[in-house]
């Protein structure tokens, strides 16, 4: 049985995430105090006698530095990536994990299958598209492959996040259905 602990901190936080991808993001209005200094310095840029096509205002990175990043998703991406390149399989299969960031970094050195529900109209010589739904494994899928990564993606199956159909044990057939594509 599934249990829930919702507290204010959880729904506020739920409510910011669902106006964030309806395009309202509270949380980066306050960069709206850089405003001041976008305008200087584009009057600044103007009297140097620029031709300026266009305008896209992009306030405050002025006062962030590199360390602003993700360290989970940075670090546990370069590790994956490291023991793939390390290993070196015979072919290597990834499950929806992160196309703009993580296939990308395998893809640089080496070849992926990458299984995703979603279309996807990305073009790269290392990549491989191929459509499915996990939790549907065809069985031309199993016993698939020696090497297999899947980040960041059994915890949502099942919630329809991805197209993917309302499914309770999402996770749990999911898991079952990636052992079966490994090579035994």
């Amino acid at each position: 049985m599934i249990t829930y602990n919702i507290s204010v901190k959880n729904i506020l936080r739920n409510i910011q995430i669902i106006l964030k991808n309806i395009g309202l993001d509270f949380v980066k209005l306050k960069k709206l105090i850089y405003l001041k200094k976008y305008i200087k310095d584009f009057i600044e840029f103007k009297k140097l006698n620029v031709k300026i096509n266009f305008i896209m205002p992009i306030l405050g990175e002025h006062v962030e530095n590199n360390s602003n990043f993700d360290r989970h998703y940075f670090y546990h991406e370069t590790i994956v990536s490291s023991y793939i390149f390390k290993d070196n399989p015979k072919k290597h299969v990834d499950v929806r994990s992160r196309l703009s960031s993580f296939i990308g970094n395998v893809a640089s050195f080496r070849g992926i299958e990458f299984f995703d529900l979603r279309s996807s109209n990305i073009k790269h010589d290392n990549i491989t598209l191929k459509k499915m739904d996990l939790l549907n494994l065809p069985r031309e899928y199993e016993n698939y492959t020696d090497s297999l990564s899947c980040l960041y993606v059994i915890e949502h199956i099942g919630l329809g996040r991805y197209g993917d159909t309302i499914n309770p044990e999402g996770p749990k057939v999911r898991y079952l259905n990636l052992i079966k594509m490994l090579n035994k």
